[in-house]
């Protein structure tokens, strides 16, 4: 297993080859429970990890693990390997501590995306353009290579930003198996089995061929499961059209605008975000099972963007940027409170950043120029 040294000056000779990775603690100055934890960045760069280079990747269902990523920048550090870093934070709400495990991506040398399974004990990334993966088994901090791309070999690629988790076990992607000669199979919804290696780990579960062919003129694709996913789609009026495919041959049709830039889905449902001809921006939230569709924004905030929502389709959040005040609020609503929007204390009115929430609703991370935030929503 590869480990990032942590401190200038650090020699591990001093504690041999027993040293498999460096664990170090950060404490938040919070009441327990702590709602809200933050790292400035002169704590990131005590766990070893440059702020101005970390992204956000995956947050786990219960919140308690945050991963993040990192690409190594010594010369001699990748021609090792050592390309990719992943960060594995692990957080105690309780004590608000907060501990950081590094390890290697694996054969990975431009990293993709990232998803963690249900059960939390492992992790898949994809990188070099959906063509290779690698696993991390949270149990014990070990990797393998999942896939390479290789030449005059069979293989699998992967639309890049097309990663999600479906049903209670599975990781699913969608693209394309391919033969030694290079050419299509079809394309294809698969699982991966994190455990597995070669093309063994990848099942086909939906042959999406036939689907992909009749809607070439898609702007963006979100899948939830094999049975639901969502579609904007450039139609001959010169607007996007939002449609549902329910795993039948007849899409659904939602919406339409001059753009819809923001699409996240949960169980049976949308929230999606879509700009008429006169300007009018409207965040609406889609059930597909009754077909009735809400909108959530007040007309007063016409810049929410950046949109979640939570595996079960209860809660969701929305981001307003705003780009006269170089400022970004961040917005929560539950099902249960008629998705009233309120505001997610502690990161109102801060310098833009980058979000990750949790499949289960309760946890997100928020990450800007002046460290990270790890928060708990609250429970109206």
């Amino acid at each position: 297993m590869n480990q990032r040294p942590q401190f200038k000056g650090w020699r591990p000779g001093l504690l041999g080859a027993l040293l498999v990775f460096v664990c170090l603690t950060a404490s938040a100055q919070a009441a327990t429970p702590v709602p809200h934890i933050n790292l400035t960045n002169a704590q990131l760069r005590k766990f070893g990890i440059d702020p101005m280079r970390m992204q956000l990747g995956v947050v786990s269902r219960d919140g308690n693990t945050l991963v993040c990523y990192e690409k190594e920048q010594k010369v001699e550090e990748i021609a090792e390997g050592k390309v990719f870093w992943l960060h594995i934070f692990h957080i105690d709400w309780k004590t608000g501590q907060v501990t950081v495990k590094s390890l290697v991506a694996p054969g990975i040398t431009r990293l993709e995306n990232i998803e963690m399974t249900p059960d939390q004990h492992w992790l898949v990334v994809m990188g070099d353009f959906g063509a290779r993966f690698c696993s991390v088994d949270l149990t014990n901090d070990t990797t393998h290579v999942l896939l390479e791309d290789r030449a005059d070999q069979p293989g699998y690629r992967s639309i890049p930003s097309i990663f999600w988790l479906d049903g209670q076990k599975r990781i699913c992607t969608l693209g394309y198996f391919f033969d030694k000669q290079g050419f299509s199979q079809g394309d294809s919804v698969v699982s991966i089995n994190p455990q597995g290696q070669g093309l063994t780990a990848f099942t086909r579960e939906a042959d999406v061929t036939k689907l992909l062919n009749a809607i070439v003129h898609y702007r963006t694709a979100f899948w939830f499961s094999t049975n639901q996913a969502y579609f904007g789609i450039y139609r001959p009026d010169r607007q996007v059209h939002l449609f549902l495919y329910d795993g039948t041959d007849t899409l659904k049709h939602i919406d339409h605008g001059m753009s819809i830039d923001s699409i996240a889905p949960g169980r049976d449902r949308v929230v999606y975000a879509v700009t008429d001809p006169d300007g009018n921006r409207r965040v609406m939230l889609h059930d597909d099972a009754t077909g009735k569709t809400k909108q959530i924004n007040p007309r007063s905030m016409q810049n929410l963007r950046y949109l979640y929502m939570s595996r079960d389709g209860s809660v969701l959040l929305a981001s307003d940027l705003g780009f006269a005040s170089h400022q970004m609020t961040t917005w929560y609503a539950r099902e249960e409170s008629d998705w009233n929007l309120q505001v997610v204390p502690g990161i109102d009115k801060t310098a833009p950043g980058t979000i990750r929430f949790s499949p289960g609703g309760e946890v997100l991370a928020f990450f800007n120029r002046k460290g990270l935030h790890l928060i708990r929503l609250p429970q109206d």
